[in-house]
């Protein structure tokens, strides 16, 4: 009963052609090899906001048909200024590691609870995460103990004293020429990459740091050219 509670409270996140999970988020089913897993930027607690952060994704999940599993942040995250303790948020410094813990944890959760929704084996995701989001990504990347197949950091960056060790894992970072504020940021963690022996594919986009359309068909063209593995 606790279950199907859950699920119809989650199912009002979640836009036509998403289903609910137990954990805050929606998955869209796909029938290509791979599953993508996307965590937002942070995010005012309004699930209309989710839902039309979903519509950036719809269309190029569609086209590439691959399963994309999207997950909501959650309150007290965004600890920097009292306005955004009630936003939905992702962990993004260094003092959070447990919250990251979390994090893999659902995402986890979320990998197995789909595979069974499905009746198939997934492979081991691409993660992908959009500014406040992405730094959480990159903090992923840097734990290396959530299996994935790669990753991609949309308008985001290197989280302070994250290190990035030698064993490169695909890797896709998006920047825009108008942000002035994450597009630096985004050239110096494609710099800290590089150091490392890494070759991450570098993609610059017109327009500002707002999610455009065009960000998911750079993750979806990446995540096509992925060998997936099995977990």
């Amino acid at each position: 009963m606790t279950t199907l509670v859950l699920m119809l409270v989650q199912a009002s996140l979640c836009p036509t052609g998403w289903e609910p999970l137990e954990t805050p988020g929606c998955f869209r089913r796909g029938g290509a090899p791979g599953v993508v897993v996307y965590l937002p930027g942070m995010m005012a607690p309004n699930e209309s906001l989710f839902g039309r952060e979903l519509g950036f994704v719809t269309p190029a999940a569609r086209k590439a048909d691959v399963t994309v599993i999207a997950l909501r942040g959650a309150p007290g995250l965004c600890d920097w200024s009292a306005e955004y303790k009630t936003w939905w948020c992702w962990p993004s410094a260094k003092s959070r590691t447990s919250d990251v813990a979390e994090v893999m944890r659902r995402i986890a959760g979320a990998l197995d609870e789909v595979a069974k929704r499905v009746d198939r084996k997934l492979p081991a995701p691409l993660i992908v995460g959009y500014s406040n989001g992405g730094y959480c990504t990159s903090m992923l990347l840097e734990a290396g103990t959530l299996q994935a197949s790669g990753y991609a950091v949309l308008h985001a960056g290197l989280v302070t004293s994250v290190t990035v060790d030698e064993r490169p894992r695909p890797t896709l970072l998006v920047a825009a020429e108008g942000d002035t504020i994450q597009r630096p940021t985004m050239e110096a963690f494609r710099a800290a990459l590089e150091q490392r022996s890494w070759s991450p594919a570098f993609v610059l986009r017109k327009k500002e740091h707002p999610l455009e359309l065009e960000d998911f068909e750079h993750v979806m063209t990446f995540a096509r050219r992925l060998a997936w593995k099995p977990r």
